[in-house]
């Protein structure tokens, strides 16, 4: 994760990739912009190597202006990977995301206008999740599809190590084969809710529901952009 190097080694890093016939490069970490002058001061000194790499990165869709995206433009970002996760504020905040509905739209605006493409993931199934809510994120799915590139639905899992996790008592869960480790990530069911089966089974009717949507306004927007 670049977090853990200077910027300098950064530079000296891509460096070597360009000299090896590398011209794209992909971020991996949780987010690029865990420090907003981090960012900044990459960015610039990126600029003022012409470097000239394209380069892609994940990020959380928050505290990202439009100075900071278009400079990130300049420097070569061409797409990037939010965690939306959800279009409905209260999960977000039970979650401890501390992201905001309005922010991200922003965002993603000054994506579009910018000229950076996004890729936003989506997680369907959460526990308790309610008809209500999951209209939420198909409704930020609709709102904001001129702004968006591509799509993910994800079912959701209790992530090794999560607040879910490790008090599942707290959020009526129970996780099940918790020695089963597979990808970190574990299945759960409601305590007095849903039982596993009925869990799978809703999400996989919910990550459709959203592949279905998503045929539909990238047909539509077809004409307008050049995915």
């Amino acid at each position: 994760m670049i977090g853990y190097k200077t910027i300098k080694k950064v530079i000296s890093d891509l460096e070597h990739y360009k000299l090896s016939g590398i011209n794209k490069i992909l971020f991996v970490g949780p987010e690029i912009n865990f420090n907003y002058l981090y960012l900044k001061r990459l960015c610039h000194a990126l600029i003022k190597r012409k470097l000239n790499l394209r380069w892609s990165s994940y990020a959380i869709p928050k505290k990202l202006d439009y100075a900071l995206l278009n400079k990130m433009y300049k420097s070569g970002c061409r797409i990037l990977h939010f965690g939306v996760e959800s279009g409905y504020q209260k999960r977000l905040d039970s979650l401890y995301k501390k992201t905001n509905v309005k922010e991200m739209e922003s965002i993603l605006s000054h994506c579009q206008q910018i000229g950076i493409r996004t890729h936003c993931l989506f997680i369907v199934g959460f526990p308790f999740e309610t008809s209500k809510e999951f209209k939420k994120t198909v409704e930020f799915i609709v709102k904001n599809a001129y702004n968006i590139d591509f799509v993910d639905a994800i079912p959701f899992h209790a992530a090794y190590d999560s607040p879910l996790f490790n008090n599942p008592e707290k959020y009526n869960i129970k996780i099940i084969d918790k020695d089963a480790l597979v990808f970190r990530n574990y299945q759960y069911e409601e305590i007095g809710g849903k039982r596993y089966a009925e869990i799978i089974k809703e999400q996989k009717k919910k990550r459709q529901i959203i592949k279905e949507i998503c045929k539909i306004w990238s047909k539509a927007l077809q004409p307008k952009r050049m995915l």
